[in-house]
């Protein structure tokens, strides 16, 4: 049975399955990384002290060589170089041993740091038995095979926590990529549940409500006795406007005629005193209607110049051809009456469009009803933004439980692996799979 099933006391729905919650699965393996942690402090302790006492056993050998005197006559047999080399190497070695010192580790990195710290220290120490130390074998050959013995110690020691280390590492490895596969799925799990959108659907059908309620409130307004003679005023307006446009082409039909007949009278009194007949007559050659409009309901201005070209025709003063002649005075006997009611008529007509076109403006209704209809297309907007987004979420949702199911897979076999038995692992209820 494995450490899994060990911890949580799973049932075997089949022999040699485990049947695991995925919620479990996350506290189980961070459990174990910390289980590993508190592995590797109760490992090194022991390697520790084993390094010190073989430290102190150097140490107390190397103290027995600095405290050794040579006799008078030894002296005069021993090299040189051993003499004059001893003292450098004594120190040398114990500043070497005495920085070899245990502390507390409470994870692996620390473990890392401290083995990396006493190899670097004991390189130095050896770099002086490979130097200086070759001397002293020559009058201390026992003491520096026992020193040799309990230096090899240290480094057999450190090689041996290399390989904890590395063992470490692999299972802690294994650990996080099983810690990172589990996150992975429950991530795919929340993202499949925020896809397939409940919070979207309850936003539809709230906004829907509101859809509705804006569009009630908009039909009781376009029902309402309000809207009724809105629309009346509307329909005036039109009518007014199109009344307007009749008129002004009235106006041009019988302006038009006289335009030929206008120049020859303003050529004729250009030299004269009638100044104010020019002002006239040259706005009604270039706007007939524009210089229409600014006269005074009684048209005095046109009809007094009309009047005036009509005494210098009979007297023949202004030349015209007989025909075009007769026709001019014709329609200045017979339609110049006709210009005092057009006018009258223009007057009433943009008196009474200004004062619809201002019932509109301070409509209330008409206002009403626009924000209503803002409201109803920003929120139809809104209601097939939506819908767009659900499908797509929908779309979203199948594809990640295709992930969910591959990385589900992915675990168990991890797991297995781990564990040397057959897993199964039970997803939220939640995904209704």
């Amino acid at each position: 049975m494995g450490l899994l099933d060990k911890i949580f006391g799973k049932k075997i729905v089949e022999e040699k399955t485990l049947v695991l919650q995925l919620e479990e699965i996350g506290p189980w393996l961070n459990k174990a990384k910390n289980d590993r942690k508190i592995k590797a402090v109760e490992y090194i302790e022991p390697i520790m002290e084993d390094i010190e006492k073989s430290r102190d056993t150097a140490k107390e050998i190397i103290l027995q060589i600095k405290n050794h005197k040579f006799s008078s006559e030894v002296k005069k047999k021993v090299p040189k170089p051993v003499l004059t080399s001893k003292p450098i190497y004594v120190k040398a070695m114990l500043d070497g041993l005495i920085s070899i010192n245990s502390r507390k580790v409470s994870d692996l990195s620390e473990i890392i740091d401290f083995r990396k710290e006493i190899l670097n220290k004991m390189k130095i120490i050896q770099k002086t038995q490979m130097g200086k130390g070759r001397y002293m074998t020559v009058a201390f050959r026992d003491e520096m095979l026992k020193i040799g013995s309990a230096l090899n110690r240290i480094l057999d020691l450190l090689n041996s926590v290399e390989e904890f280390i590395k063992e470490e590492k692999n299972e802690i490895n294994k650990l996080e990529g099983l810690i990172s596969m589990t996150n992975e799925l429950n991530n795919k799990i929340k993202m499949t549940l925020d896809s397939e959108g409940a919070n979207t659907r309850e936003y539809i059908t709230k906004i829907r409500k509101e859809h509705d309620q804006l569009k009630g409130n908009l039909k009781d307004l376009l029902d309402g006795g309000d809207y009724k003679e809105l629309m009346q005023t509307e329909k005036r307006i039109k009518d007014v406007k199109k009344e307007k446009a009749f008129n002004q082409t009235r106006i041009v039909n019988l302006i038009g005629p006289f335009t030929r007949v206008f120049r020859k009278y303003k050529k004729l009194i250009e030299d004269q005193t009638e100044q104010g007949d020019i002002v006239t007559l040259e706005m009604y050659l270039e706007d007939p209607i524009k210089a229409f409009l600014i006269e005074e309901p009684e048209c005095k201005l046109i009809n007094s110049i009309l009047d005036k070209i009509r005494i210098l025709l009979e007297n023949k003063i202004l030349k015209l051809k007989k025909r075009e002649r007769d026709r001019m005075l014709y329609k200045i006997n017979n339609e110049i009456r006709l210009l005092k009611q057009l006018r009258i008529e223009m007057s009433e007509l943009i008196e009474e469009e200004k004062r619809l076109e201002d019932l509109l403006i301070h409509s209330s209704v008409k206002n009403d009803i626009n924000i209503l209809k803002e409201e109803l297309n920003a929120i139809e907007n809104e209601i097939k933004k939506l819908e767009n987004e659900k499908m797509n979420q929908i779309r979203e949702s199948h594809k990640i439980r295709e992930e969910i199911d591959n990385s589900s897979e992915r675990l168990i076999s991890a797991i297995e692996e781990r564990e040397g038995n057959s897993v199964k692992v039970e997803l939220p209820s939640s995904l209704n799979y």
